[in-house]
């Protein structure tokens, strides 16, 4: 839902707006999703969540094609925000590379990861260009999906999928690295307001 949101505040229309969510949604959910279910079938992963590390790596390399392939999609989309969509894309791609080569040797919490990572992306849009701000709009949107963030690190930890250590560490990736990496964008002129 986060790329419907910010090409709604890019000026989309309901049409263009419906068109993104049905793409990030397929690429980074039906085909990962599908992709694991297929591992599943195979006898090669044990379930849907994949709990054992030394098992995710498939899964995780799978979702890195679907991601760069989302983000080529997502380039030549004629939508208002579609540059600032194709490299959140690439920028999911490349932390989810980061967390094939971690999960080798620890079993961080991929969930906080990905939760964590929604409000750290709205909060950037709303400031983090260290100019006006761009969408102040996105601060509650931020403030609200933040609240997201300790109802599934208790989750991963109480169904002891993942230790308090494994969970802090997913969540301090998920707010860290999205802003680095789109700070990085708009310092190199790869990214300009939508």
């Amino acid at each position: 839902m986060l790329f419907g949101v910010l090409a709604a505040y890019a000026g989309a229309g309901p049409g263009e707006i419906l068109m993104v969510v049905g793409i990030s949604m397929t690429f980074s959910a039906v085909v990962p999703g599908g992709y694991i279910a297929w591992e599943l079938r195979q006898g090669r992963v044990a379930s849907m969540d994949v709990r054992d590390r030394t098992r995710r790596r498939r899964p995780l390399l799978a979702t890195v094609a679907s991601y760069l392939t989302a983000a080529a999609v997502l380039s030549l989309l004629p939508v208002p925000g579609h540059v600032l969509l194709s490299w959140l894309m690439v920028c999911y791609g490349f932390n989810t590379g980061l967390t094939v080569l971690v999960t080798r040797y620890w079993k961080i919490s991929i969930h906080a990861l990905a939760i964590a990572g929604v409000p750290s992306v709205l909060w950037f849009m709303a400031y983090g260009f260290g100019e006006a701000a761009v969408f102040p709009g996105l601060l509650p949107l931020a403030g609200l999906s933040a609240m997201c963030i300790p109802p599934v690190a208790w989750a991963r930890v109480r169904l002891r999928h993942h230790t308090p250590t494994q969970v802090i560490a997913g969540t301090l990736g998920g707010l860290v690295l999205p802003l680095a990496e789109l700070w990085l964008l708009h310092a190199a002129g790869l990214l300009a307001f939508p």
